[in-house]
């Protein structure tokens, strides 16, 4: 009978314990989700950094219009010799909607690459991203902007 009551009495601290315990927080998980997916496209270039996006993301590269459509996010970027293993952001902030399912990241960027010289160049830069939650619980991009820093 102590036994049962015992262990009883470890089962309600066990439950009273979860009960109170902190919920997740949706805005820390978008923010690890978008350090991955920088982590992830310095390591593995363009094909990791398209299988963060939606099927129907939208780009807005700094010139010309926007490109709709992951296929076509691909092939924009290789067109354009698009390496973002040059490339690192640094999460400032992530905000997500009450419902759970869509969010925002915003932060800062740095790209090193080399110039017209054939020296090193950086550029700074901020950027903006929009997430949605999918109905596997997977956060991906459907909308993606960055803007360089003043000279």
């Amino acid at each position: 009978m102590r036994r049962l009551a015992a262990a009883l009495v470890c089962l309600g601290a066990f439950l009273a314990a979860a009960a109170f315990a902190a919920p997740p927080d949706p805005a820390a998980e978008l923010a690890a989700r978008d350090r991955a997916f920088d982590q992830a496209s310095r390591e593995r270039g363009v094909a990791a950094w398209v299988e963060f996006f939606a099927d129907d993301a939208v780009v807005f590269p700094g010139r010309g219009p926007f490109v709709r459509g992951k296929e076509a996010i691909r092939a924009a970027w290789a067109k354009a010799g698009f390496d973002p293993a040059g490339l690192s952001w640094f999460v400032d902030g992530a905000e997500v909607s009450a419902a759970g399912d869509f969010g925002v990241t915003y932060g800062h960027w740095r790209a090193e690459r080399k110039g017209p010289d054939g020296k090193p160049a950086v550029a700074t830069g901020k950027y903006l991203t929009t997430w949605r939650k999918g109905a596997d619980g997977v956060w991906r991009v459907i909308a993606d902007i960055g803007a360089p820093d003043a000279p």
